[in-house]
């Protein structure tokens, strides 16, 4: 008789549990779609992200397009002297094997930014590390420019010794 029981509690635990699964209710499908969370994003950080795809752009065009990019920057920071438009001009100005490269305008232009603390706007920070970079380079380039002409000095002073030490072919004899 301990069987049966055993048996028919076992069959009514089982039932319970199917009525109950069978009892919920599936999520309805939502006739609207949901309504969108969209994060604001400040005006800073979308002029450092449009900097940075626009120095990408740039680097990958033809010499004359970004002679015309350059032209276009140096016009737009004329025309409103801002923070985006002085760096956006930099970028281009400082940018490496261009014909128009001159990191010193770009320094020039950067200057305003290189003691930029923490206190202020994305585009600042980010002309203030541009300086940094710029200012760097400038430095290695001028001890690479010093190292050569140190160099040519050394050659020219070997010239010189070979030269002495070597007589004239009719003398030799």
């Amino acid at each position: 008789m301990n069987a049966p029981r055993a048996c028919l509690q076992r069959l009514l635990l089982a039932l319970s549990a199917l009525a109950a699964t069978a009892c919920t209710v599936p999520p309805q499908q939502a006739t609207a779609p949901p309504v969108a969370e969209y994060a604001v994003v400040p005006e800073d950080t979308k002029q450092l992200a449009d900097l940075i795809g626009y120095y990408t752009r740039v680097a990958a065009m033809a010499p004359d397009d970004q002679r015309r990019e350059y032209a276009g920057a140096a016009q737009a920071f004329n025309r409103e002297r801002s923070e985006y438009n002085r760096v956006r001009l930099a970028l281009v100005a400082a940018m490496p094997g261009t014909p128009f490269q001159d990191e010193a305008r770009a320094l020039g232009l950067l200057e305003p930014f290189a003691a930029a603390g923490a206190n202020v706007g994305k585009v600042a920070q980010f002309g203030a590390m541009l300086h940094a970079q710029v200012n760097e380079r400038a430095k290695a380039r001028g001890r690479a420019d010093q190292l050569k002409e140190q160099l040519d000095a050394l050659r020219a002073v070997e010239r010189t010794i070979i030269e002495r030490g070597q007589m004239p072919p009719a003398k030799r004899q």
